[in-house]
């Protein structure tokens, strides 16, 4: 398997779409500070060219980072299954289970690498082209990180294990979008008619990423300001991670390359 994890880093380190896509990231960021920097020249009194509205758009939508997992995920293996290189590197005798594993510990070293180097990039924009820097918001983007990240590693997970078992691209997207999307806003649903709906509805991270994340310009009201509230979402991530690296072992023994 490490040599596997070896070949996947070269590979990547070598291609373009780590860049490509760390590059539209960085992209997104420099669009946005310069819009804002444009609406503040041209409206006098303009509101939202602060260090806190930049930073505080990223701590009001944490869930972004569940997001950004499975697109980096997409982004590095989803064409393994259709190009054959999954059947070929079983071919050569490596195990499914050590593909699954290699491949969700390489798609998570690259996805840090990329946190770390869009988190620097977002924080250095905000404090070098916006007014008011202060360092409130940059601690509450630490912790939202924090609070989403093992729920981002549970989201990377999945989609590596359905990226490989589907054949078509849309296929894979499908079922990430049901499952983190369609069925937490179903459970949401429900819950508000049923107790035991909404007591699972509050592990869902499109739930309490999104339901208990309250961001204004003036207040923070997070579910990570506690204690309790961070080991819930440090717990739900854990518990998704272990579900679908069991699930995606399991199923990935059954499937016919």
């Amino acid at each position: 398997m490490l040599n596997y994890i070896r070949s996947e880093i070269y590979r990547i380190l070598h291609s373009r779409s780590l860049y490509i896509f760390g590059a539209v990231l960085c992209g997104i960021v420099l669009l946005t500070h310069i819009a804002l920097i444009i609406g503040a020249a041209l409206t006098p009194d303009f509101a939202y060219n602060t260090v806190r509205f930049s930073l505080n758009n990223f701590v009001a939508q944490p869930f972004i980072m569940v997001i950004l997992g499975a697109a980096v995920a997409g982004v590095l293996f989803n064409e393994d299954r259709k190009s054959g290189v999954l059947k070929t590197t079983v071919a050569y005798g490596i195990s499914r289970e050590s593909i699954l594993i290699g491949k969700c510990i390489v798609s998570l070293l690259t996805a840090l690498l990329l946190l770390l180097v869009v988190f620097i990039f977002y924080v250095a924009c905000a404090f070098l082209t916006l007014r008011e820097p202060e360092w409130l918001p940059v601690q509450q983007m630490l912790l939202a990180i924090a609070a989403s990240l093992p729920s981002a590693v549970a989201s990377l997970i999945f989609a590596n294990v359905i990226f490989m078992l589907c054949r078509k691209e849309i296929t894979g997207m499908l079922w990430w979008v049901l499952l983190f999307y369609g069925i937490p806003m179903a459970c949401f649903l429900i819950g508000l008619k049923s107790a035991l709906f909404a007591r699972i509805a509050e592990w869902m991270p499109y739930n309490f990423l999104r339901m208990d994340v309250v961001v204004s310009m003036n207040t923070y009201n997070s579910i990570w300001d506690t204690a309790g509230g961070m080991l819930h979402c440090i717990a739900a991530g854990v518990i998704g991670c272990v579900i679908f690296l069991i699930w995606g072992v399991l199923r990935l023994r059954r499937l016919e390359l």
